[in-house]
């Protein structure tokens, strides 16, 4: 669900890509979420998969994304809601009405978060099922950077269809990354969100129950490629101690 795109391919490589990507992705999702949270995936254009059978059967949706998107599922595996960055749709296929202009940008036709590799991500509030924390990351298509910022989402919202929470939405917490946004569950009742800084450092955010910390924890990574490292993926490993990282020629 966390899926994407580069420019400068072909129209046989971008497909290809694009499912490869799509796959990798829901994988991360699938093995990361707890419980049935991730048994509804939400991707592409109008596109979903459903799991609650035991076999993906295809739905429809209101997504509209050649790139990133992330959905999320209550305990039970009913649909809550998704995004691709810039917009959250409950699980009607309705904006959420504050839901719209995350990023507090807007161009006229264009989403900022339209050609981000990894655009969005949705992570629980650890210990609350009601508070969904929907990290955006905006492309640099137009702006020649990539912002990060986040929403909060209160499911006891808008009659239980959720909406984000007044004064939380669209905070900038990071910027001069490149197109790489991912998470995995800590060892401490606390999550991680990982993004990529393009001169080569990996920024770790906690969430625990007391809320997002928003001071990274800065890796260095070292960086061969400054324009390809903005491009590509980042992915943990099912038991979260590893982080793989691809870079894209341009």
């Amino acid at each position: 669900r966390e899926n994407w795109l580069s420019p400068n391919k072909t129209a046989t490589g971008l497909n290809l890509l694009r499912c490869i990507r799509v796959v990798a992705a829901l994988m991360l999702l699938a093995t990361r979420l707890p419980a049935q949270e991730g048994n509804v995936w939400i991707f592409g254009r109008n596109a979903g998969l459903d799991f609650n059978s035991g076999v993906p059967v295809p739905i429809t949706s209101a997504i509209e994304t050649i790139e990133g998107s992330a959905s999320v599922c209550d305990a039970s595996g009913q649909l809550l809601f998704y995004t691709e960055g810039s917009t959250i749709w409950d699980r009607n296929g309705n904006p959420m009405p504050n839901g719209t202009e995350l990023t507090g940008l807007v161009f006229p036709n264009y989403s900022p978060t339209a050609s981000t590799t990894q655009s969005s991500l949705i992570v629980p509030l650890p210990g609350d099922p009601n508070l969904y924390y929907v990290f955006s990351l905006t492309d640099g298509t137009i702006l020649s950077k990539h912002n990060l910022y986040y929403s909060v989402v209160d499911m006891r919202l808008n009659n239980g269809l959720g909406d984000v929470v007044p004064g939380k939405k669209g905070i900038l917490i990071d910027s001069a990354l490149s197109e790489k946004l991912t998470g995995t569950v800590g060892k401490c009742c606390n999550i991680w969100v990982v993004v990529n800084h393009n001169m080569g450092s990996f920024h770790a955010f906690e969430i625990t129950a007391a809320g997002l910390n928003t001071t990274p924890v800065v890796s260095p990574s070292g960086i061969a490629n400054r324009f390809s490292y903005n491009y590509g993926e980042i992915k943990f490993s099912p038991d979260g101690n590893r982080l793989a990282a691809v870079s894209q020629p341009v």
